[in-house]
């Protein structure tokens, strides 16, 4: 399967409140990356498909890898549980068929206390968005009025599950079985 970048990848500049991808084509495998940085208090940041605050989620959760905890009919999914450090990293993968509930996965993980003595802490979801009709366009997060410091960033992957892709011109391939090498030179590949 073949990823490409969905969308523009937001990087932010100053401090704000949400971080947007609003401008993603819907594709049936999507992958979502985000370094959030917080400026201050708890940040729990919370993830909307289409920007859509309807009742329209549910989510199984588990913190540390305890107890699962399930919640239904919300207005949005997390990304992140709390937590007290601004330095977060998560990935999320969504599957998005026409016709179809959105299912996601998320994992991510909270740096916590600073220094090599502090274990960080993790967090996992397993989340649907029950929209049948639509096709996700666009991916919100925001922090429910804390803010994404500067450096903090956003971006998208998606895939139909195509198998080629668009290669640039000067890529170098390597056949290990002919045990030869190429180089791709204004479409054309040519042995080295």
């Amino acid at each position: 399967m073949v990823w490409d970048k969905n969308g523009t990848p937001i990087n932010r500049t100053d401090a704000g409140s949400t971080l947007a991808i609003t401008d993603a084509t819907a594709q049936n495998f999507n992958e979502v990356m985000s370094h959030c940085i917080n400026v201050t208090g708890d940040a729990s940041i919370r993830m909307r498909l289409n920007a859509d605050s309807g009742s329209n989620y549910a989510r199984r959760r588990s913190d540390n890898g305890g107890t699962d905890s399930t919640q239904g009919s919300n207005t949005y999914s997390y990304w992140t549980g709390s937590a007290s450090t601004g330095n977060v990293f998560y990935v999320s993968y969504i599957a998005d068929f026409a016709g179809n509930e959105k299912l996601m996965l998320v994992w991510n993980v909270f740096a916590n206390t600073e220094g090599a003595g502090n274990a960080p802490t993790r967090f996992e979801l397993a989340a649907k968005w029950s929209n049948t009709s639509d096709r996700i366009t666009s991916y919100n997060a925001d922090t429910g009025g804390n803010y994404f410091d500067t450096g903090s960033n956003i971006s998208a992957l998606g895939s139909d599950g195509a198998t080629s892709m668009k290669v640039q011109d000067g890529s170098i391939f390597y056949d290990t079985d002919l045990n030869k090498e190429y180089v791709l030179y204004y479409g054309v590949w040519n042995e080295l």
